[in-house]
């Protein structure tokens, strides 16, 4: 099930807002927490990769046969900022959004939100730190080229600063 029928929004140009899809996953995800920091930790790689495709048919819950009930596997990531036609950022939260989040502020919206621990999903976002770091250098070894390295580098930085000071 899409996080747009999740929210309850039909049309293709309507777009609920991070907040909302977080509020939804605190009422129906089997560990509301995991879930908020996953949503989150994917909203982070958007930000620092360039994928500003994140419309509410780009990510989706799973309703498994045991009555689980879970965030899918990533799907439909790409640098986007690549894109010719130039696709903007959908999904917002409704507070210190402004393109580039402050991170501090979207894990209290989130965990608002969804009514979960701040500091469980604080160090559960926390974890990124590493790769975020490491992120410019395991794209080079990939074989991914500087062209497209290049342009990333000033919001990576900010992301990852932010993630470490979490």
């Amino acid at each position: 099930e899409s996080i747009a029928s999740l929210c309850g929004v039909g049309g293709f140009g309507m777009v609920p807002s991070h907040n909302e899809v977080c509020r939804r996953l605190g009422e129906v995800a089997t560990d509301p927490a995991r879930d908020v920091v996953e949503y989150l930790k994917r909203d982070i790689a958007n930000i620092a990769l360039g994928n500003k495709d994140n419309h509410a048919r780009n990510t989706a819950i799973h309703r498994k046969p045991d009555g689980t009930v879970c965030l899918t596997p990533l799907f439909d990531f790409a640098p986007m900022w690549l894109h010719p036609d130039g696709i903007a950022r959908r999904i917002r939260w409704r507070e210190d959004d402004g393109g580039s989040p402050n991170w501090a502020s979207a894990i209290e919206q989130a965990c608002d939100a969804a009514g979960v621990d701040s500091d469980y999903v604080t160090a559960g976002v926390r974890t990124m730190a590493p790769s975020l770091a490491s992120l410019l250098v395991d794209a080079k070894a990939l074989g991914i080229e500087d062209q497209f390295l290049a342009p990333l580098v000033k919001t990576l930085e900010n992301v990852r600063s932010q993630v470490e000071k979490l």
